[in-house]
């Protein structure tokens, strides 16, 4: 006789009872990495230097709050006078995942800073760094005014170094 003529009942119920101990077993496992990652996350944005809540932002460096954006001077050593940042007051990791109110303020405040600097001479880059998504760093665009000469071959610098990080 074959394993299927003596599978009884009470094999039925075993197996049953063995894949739903299994189930049980896999979604506690999800479940606690959920609660760790959560962990992870409120921890992480607790110690957030550029959560407008935070109470150890810089406070002195802000030039001016919007609704949802604000500017900022950088905390560390400028690259040039005039330097600055945006950021969202609220937690956020990239460009890509804040919602179009943000985005579109960013973007008025980016107008604003291109129409100062182009009053003084200068030209500007934006840009917008992001190293690890694991840990979840906050959201800063950068402002950096050059002068226009250098402004006009940025496009050419940056092109260039991205084809030789295909190589």
């Amino acid at each position: 006789k074959t394993d299927k003529e003596y599978y009884t009942l009470d094999d039925m119920f075993v197996s049953k009872a063995a894949k739903k101990e299994l189930t049980n077993r896999e979604e506690e496992h999800e479940r606690q990495q959920a609660i760790s990652e959560h962990r992870r996350l409120v921890a992480s944005m607790e110690k957030c230097p550029y959560c407008f809540d935070n109470a150890e932002l810089p406070k002195h460096l802000i030039i001016a709050i919007g609704v949802k954006v604000y500017l900022c001077l950088p905390n560390s050593l400028s690259l040039t006078e005039g330097h600055c940042l945006i950021a969202p007051l609220q937690h956020h990791t990239a460009a890509t995942l804040v919602d179009e109110d943000i985005w579109e303020e960013v973007q008025m405040f980016r107008k604003a800073l291109v129409k100062m600097f182009e009053a003084r001479g200068l030209d500007c880059v934006f840009l917008e760094t992001n190293t690890d998504m694991k840990k979840r760093y906050h959201m800063l665009y950068e402002c950096v005014p050059l002068p226009k000469e250098v402004g006009d071959m940025a496009p050419i610098y940056f092109k260039k170094a991205i084809m030789e990080s295909d190589e």
